[in-house]
């Protein structure tokens, strides 16, 4: 090998990067009872069978094909990465503690004591 072919593959390996796929995050919203086969199937093939479950589907044409046939039952997202269970129910919670509101700019006003 010359080293002209020598310095061509090192500029090719030092070139790559990391590159991250997107993914679709679907969650299923309406059920499928009551609708054609086909579309069940679809809903199946996808990995939805219960309502507010979510999967995450890597972005390509097949992916794509399912996911029109049963798009008025689903949300779809676009996201960099996937998260676990435990992760989507973290992020749900609301933070522990409790909040006081004040007099000021809530509307309340306090009881009168007689």
């Amino acid at each position: 090998m010359s080293d002209h072919e020598k310095s061509r593959f090192t500029s090719k390996v030092d070139e790559r990067k990391e590159v991250r796929m997107p993914f679709w995050k679907v969650t299923l919203i309406r059920s499928g009872i009551g609708l054609p086969k086909r579309r069940n199937l679809a809903l199946f093939a996808l990995g939805l069978r219960k309502r507010f479950r979510t999967v995450y589907k890597p972005i390509n044409p097949q992916i794509a094909g399912q996911l029109l046939r049963v798009k008025e039952l689903i949300r779809v997202e676009i996201v960099d990465e996937i998260q676990t269970k435990e992760e989507m129910r973290t992020k749900r919670q609301p933070p522990k503690g409790y909040v006081t509101e004040t007099e000021g700019g809530s509307g309340y006003s306090k009881p009168v004591d007689l």
